[in-house]
């Protein structure tokens, strides 16, 4: 994950991010920085990598969410600005979104994903990845397609 994210420009910066909020510690597995110079600006995001490894596709999804969760209360509770991405392998996300009611849930959650796999390096163009079902603005700061 480290690499596809260097690959793309971006600083790894935490490895893993640890938040500190009252008396829990939450760790995010990754945490990178951007630097955008045309724009002026650093995007700043942190990265949960799941690899849905249980038996239950439904329960590791329930699990994976109820932690994305607490995880996006917890960056918003320190003040840090992170947004917060799921990241997943494209086998484990084809079978998130062939289940109706985890991608209904996705999409009323708007739980941010980020596809990761070497398509990039397969020769596959960014603009033809598409890494989840939201407005492009959920994106900016990727060159991956818009749904």
């Amino acid at each position: 994950m480290k690499k596809a994210l260097e690959k793309e420009g971006w600083y790894v910066t935490d490895d893993p991010l640890i938040i500190f909020i009252k008396e829990d510690n939450v760790a995010i597995d990754l945490a990178a920085e951007k630097l955008l110079v045309a724009e002026r600006s650093t995007p700043k995001i942190a990265i949960e990598v799941k690899s849905f490894a249980q038996p239950s596709l439904f329960y590791a999804f329930h699990e994976a969410l109820g932690q994305y969760i607490n995880y996006e209360t917890a960056l918003a509770e320190s003040g840090d600005n992170r947004q917060l991405y799921l990241a997943v392998s494209s086998s484990v996300y084809e079978n998130l979104m062939s289940n109706y009611i985890i991608k209904k849930s996705v999409e009323r959650c708007k739980l941010r994903m980020i596809i990761v796999d070497l398509v990039v390096e397969e020769g596959i163009p960014k603009s033809d990845i598409v890494l989840g079902y939201f407005p492009s603005d959920h994106r900016a700061i990727t060159e991956f397609a818009a749904a």
